[in-house]
């Protein structure tokens, strides 16, 4: 039988790369002339999608044996595993009884080309092994059964899930009884699995834990209808900057932010879009006859679902988030252009906060740190986490860009904020919409601050 290593991985976080060369060194030491194959998932423009990476390998090997692999673990049992089910003990094995989480210094000795080992200091005490995690090896017979399910965004929840499928469909697995079987993680700053994400996980976690022998099918058999979202079709375009505007229910708003806009030399450099909702056609109208380009987000509407859909839709280099009442003052985008060269997030003036050398409220992105970074904690490809409402991004995006000193202050890019809490507008009710979800965005920046604290900031000062 014939056998093929797979990695799903998608990443341009330098430490991620590292650690994937060391893993295909390691499995070209242990497994000499099997092919090897890293595929991405394609761009699911919901969130890394491990299923639909490891397809994507799959659809590139005629191989009878499978070892997925992530692109961070190494384990000496994968060999007598990959053994085991080339003999035909098992459609699935899991070569690991343990995980062990390897501290900076010990991991980056390992893609130096040390072996891992039992005294290596780890950053949390090791753990049990899940059956479905890190690394399996099955045949393409059990993954045809059972494959993983591509509902599952991101991370958390899916490994025990394919195992609770691998092992109604497939039988028992093989693994390395009566003898501890490491698993060693090599460390890198890890995406954060919180929210909505987290959430709507946990609920198809919850179909795996309630199947029986005689429901998984059905299960699988919605895993298998599932249907990503389409890609969106980027806008041409000859401007350097995209000026996105999330819009609710303010059609009176469109016509001053346009003129003003205009008059201080907004069409020489820079385009204007409104993100609207697809049911609110006098604000879409209102933005159309105002000159802006009129984008429907499919995403949802909130503001971080629409300013997370404008990246998807345009192409210009770079992206100034901004609300719909807001003045532009003379200068402005010379500017922001100007302080874009000293660093790829550039805080705005908005003639209103003290503290704007610490608190993007109206960022400009480059849109090669969005894409390769991300400006939230869940990683490339994102602005804003879409657990929160309206309140509290701004916070994330901020915390985020100056821990990676990434982040400048424009004070001559004067874009005045014409907001209550500055006296300066009335109280409406989509202010009052923002006001009511405060509070829940409040708890879900702090809950994910700390994990970033706890996390990836540990993993960053390392």
């Amino acid at each position: 039988m014939s056998t093929a290593i797979l990695v799903p991985f998608a990443s341009t976080d330098p430490l991620r790369i590292a650690n994937l060369e060391a893993v295909q060194r390691w499995y070209a030491d242990r497994f000499p002339g099997v092919e090897q194959i890293v595929a991405d998932d394609g761009g699911c423009r919901e969130g890394w999608t491990k299923a639909r990476a490891v397809q994507r390998c799959i659809d590139q090997t005629d191989a009878d044996v499978l070892v997925v692999a992530d692109s961070d673990c190494l384990c000496e049992g994968v060999v007598p595993a990959v053994a085991a089910v080339e003999a035909g003990e098992a459609l699935w094995a899991f070569p690991h009884t343990q995980i062990r989480r390897l501290d900076p210094e010990p991991s980056q000795a390992v893609r130096d080309g040390a072996e891992p080992t039992l005294d290596m200091p780890l950053e949390w005490k090791a753990y049990a092994g899940v059956a479905g995690g890190g690394i399996v090896v099955l045949t393409r017979k059990a993954w045809e059964l059972a494959p993983l399910d591509p509902r599952f965004r991101v991370t958390h929840g899916e490994d025990v899930a394919w195992a609770r499928a691998l092992g109604f469909l497939c039988g028992r697995p093989w693994y390395p009884a009566r003898t501890v079987s490491p698993l060693y993680h090599l460390h890198h700053p890890p995406i954060l699995a919180v929210g909505a994400r987290y959430k709507a996980n946990e609920r198809i976690a919850a179909e795996y834990r309630n199947a029986t022998s005689l429901t998984i099918g059905a299960v699988l058999d919605r895993a298998r209808a599932t249907v990503d979202m389409a890609p969106v079709a980027k806008l041409p375009t000859s401007s350097a900057v995209a000026v996105i505007v999330p819009v609710l229910r303010r059609p009176a708003a469109a016509a001053p932010f346009m003129a003003s806009w205009a008059v201080t030399g907004g069409p020489m450099n820079s385009a204007v879009y409104a993100v609207t909702d697809a049911e609110d056609t006098d604000t879409r109208r209102a933005w159309y006859e105002a000159g802006a380009t009129v984008l429907t987000s499919d995403r949802g509407s909130t503001y971080a679902a629409k300013v997370n859909y404008a990246l998807e839709a345009t192409s210009e280099p770079w992206l100034l988030l901004l609300g719909d009442d807001v003045r532009f003052h003379d200068g402005w985008l010379p500017a922001a252009l100007d302080a874009g060269r000293r660093a790829p997030v550039v805080s705005t003036n908005d003639m209103g906060r003290t503290d704007l050398d610490r608190l993007a409220v109206h960022p400009m992105f480059a849109r090669a740190y969005l894409e390769q970074r991300g400006a939230s904690f869940d990683g490339p490809g994102l602005i804003a986490h879409e657990g929160y409402k309206h309140w509290y991004v701004d916070r994330e995006w901020s915390l985020l860009a100056l821990d990676r000193g990434a982040m400048t202050f424009a004070e001559n890019a004067r874009i005045e904020h014409l907001h209550p809490i500055h006296r300066k507008g009335e109280m409406d009710e989509v202010y009052a919409l923002g006001q009511a979800a405060a509070e829940d965005d409040a708890r879900l920046y702090r809950m994910r601050e700390r994990q970033y604290v706890k996390r990836i900031r540990r993993s960053t000062d390392a």
